[in-house]
């Protein structure tokens, strides 16, 4: 070390430093989220890598906020090989969650090279009131590009909604309540805010230990005379969370508007393998289990009864065994039954289709409406491009190339005195989709129905991380939500976002038996209901616009 220039020591510092923040950003920010639940951790994780974004330049910045996002996703995707036991092949498991999480770390390297041109320019001698341009990238900006960015992660392509920034709160209930304005992306917002004011703090303290370390590789043009404003800087940030939660604390205080109108839910898990793995014992197993549980919550008077996605087998309406298990579990509970199962239907022009659907059965009208799932899994419900080559379809895991639905398809069934009750139906992942649960709400429904099928995940934490998306749904559109999972986590989740699930013995998923609870109808619709997700995305593109402008114009070296 003695050997070497002082320029080249200040690097491999700079390198070192830089090297720590991506690992202790990605690790912080993992165990936010299951299996360690650790969600205090997401208040403070980015901040180093925040504090990098700004001491970086616009491309390096990227690269190693690259870097840090891949570390995370491998970490928060480790229950991928889960499916290994459920007959996926394992190269193609691994090449998933790499492909995967290499997807989802871009959409990191995009926030941060546009964050750092706004702090680029801020460093430049000629800013114009430099402080006051710091505190709107730390109150404003960051926030909004973050958010940005999450939303392009869970839209382009077909998207991936999973474990944006602000899930790791879905028990701070409180900081919940900002979804009703911005949705999901808005708590995240929220928590980056928070991470820089942290990277504030922690930026004047670097400036004061690299200012004995000359020459340097750091940025620090631009800071401003005053230590009170530069104080300000985090203040400010700090003080707006606080008075965002207190107004969260209020709204749950106030239960956010709760509906006239109680009615008794019973949700089923009845825990048995994957449909692919059916067998006459298995078969009569879920057949047991589900009638079973469904007769003792009956006694309860439910008002509805939820079981989970492929609680049926064989293709509806052709198969009669299946129409009659189904009608069965309705005169068994004495009430309507929302169960999930394959349904085949023929074109006009003779083209068989089958969908992933949600069969609302009564114990006296039958069959009485179907939702078709509208957001299909690639290479698990269909093959892309099997729909014009037709050998594709062969190489599904079900062996039939679903169909996506086209709408919301809200049912309605008997209530409190009479009165309606409409549902918005919801297959598999769609819980983690906020525009689907908007487009519900907005088409009247009253309450949201989750049916899913986890037991492919079973012994990983994905079943606790899906649950987790499903939680701002209530919360974004003032509505409750009834989840049913065949082996995961089964709950029923009030408008607050306050979760009532269905436990054994301290566990959530492996086991199976049923929920009883009650849940508010009416008065459902929020801001974000009416609103979605435009604001965000007018503030976004615009500071994104900006962003590309000045690079276009090179007010400053990006390299």
């Amino acid at each position: 070390m003695d050997t070497l220039e002082p320029g080249t020591k200040v690097n491999r510092i700079g390198f070192i430093f830089r090297a720590l923040a991506v690992a202790v950003s990605a690790a912080g920010l993992f165990a936010a989220f299951p299996p360690f639940d650790q969600s205090v951790n997401a208040w403070t994780a980015l901040a180093p890598l925040l504090l990098l974004i700004r001491l970086s330049t616009p491309r390096q910045a990227a690269k190693w906020a690259f870097a840090c996002g891949f570390l995370f996703w491998m970490a928060t995707l480790s229950w991928f090989p889960a499916i290994i036991k459920n007959n996926g092949p394992w190269p193609l498991v691994l090449l998933g969650q790499t492909g995967l999480s290499l997807w989802c770390a871009l959409f990191w390297a995009v926030f941060a090279f546009l964050s750092a041109v706004f702090w680029r320019r801020i460093a430049q001698r000629d800013a114009v009131c430099p402080f006051a341009m710091r505190l709107a990238a730390v109150l404003v900006v960051d926030p909004v590009l973050w958010m940005g960015c999450e939303f392009l992660r869970g839209w382009l392509f077909s998207g991936f909604a999973w474990n944006f920034l602000g899930v790791s709160q879905v028990e701070n209930l409180p900081a919940l309540q900002v979804s009703a304005w911005l949705g999901v992306y808005g708590v995240s917002g929220l928590v980056l805010l928070v991470n820089g004011a942290v990277a504030g703090i922690l930026q004047r303290i670097v400036e004061q230990l690299m200012r004995r370390v000359r020459p340097c590789d750091f940025p620090i043009g631009g800071l401003g005379p005053r230590k009170f404003l530069r104080m300000l800087e985090s203040a400010v940030p700090f003080l707006a969370a606080v008075a965002i939660w207190c107004a969260g604390a209020s709204r749950v205080h106030s239960g956010a508007g709760e509906g006239t109108k109680k009615m008794r839910v019973a949700v089923i898990q009845p825990n048995t393998p994957c449909i692919f793995t059916f067998d006459r014992d298995t078969l009569r197993l879920q057949t047991e289990r589900l009638l079973g549980q469904t007769r003792m919550a009956g006694t309860v008077h439910p008002g509805l009864v939820v079981w989970p996605e492929s609680a049926s087998w064989g293709l509806l309406p052709d198969d009669n065994d299946v129409m009659r298990f189904l009608q069965k579990g309705a005169e068994v509970a004495n009430c309507p039954v929302l169960s999930g199962g394959t349904e085949a239907a023929t074109d006009a022009d003779g083209t068989r289709r089958y969908y992933n659907a949600a069969f609302l059965v009564s114990p006296f009208a039958g069959f009485s409406a179907t939702y078709r799932k509208q957001h299909l899994v690639p290479f698990g419900e269909y093959i892309p491009g099997d729909k014009w080559i037709k050998p594709l379809q062969k190489l599904a895991p079900t062996g039939i190339s679903c169909t996506a639905g086209r709408d919301a398809a809200v049912m309605t069934i008997a209530g409190p005195e009479g009165n309606p009750v409409k549902i918005g139906a919801l297959i598999c992942f769609e819980d983690t989709i906020p525009a689907l649960s908007r487009a519900a709400v907005r088409d009247g429904a009253d309450v949201l129905a989750l049916l899913t099928n986890d037991a492919w995940f079973n012994g990983s934490c994905e079943p606790w991380q899906h649950q987790q998306q499903a939680v701002f749904r209530a919360v974004e559109n003032g509505v409750p939500l009834i989840r049913s999972a065949n082996s995961g986590v089964s709950c029923i989740v009030e408008r607050t976002g306050r979760v009532k699930c269905l436990e054994s013995e301290g566990k959530r998923d492996g086991f199976h038996g049923f929920l009883i609870g009650e849940i508010a109808t009416g008065g459902g619709g929020t801001f974000y209901t009416r609103f979605g997700d435009i604001p965000l995305l007018i503030l976004f593109f615009l500071f994104a616009g900006w962003a590309l402008w000045m690079r276009r114009r090179k007010r400053f070296p990006l390299a």
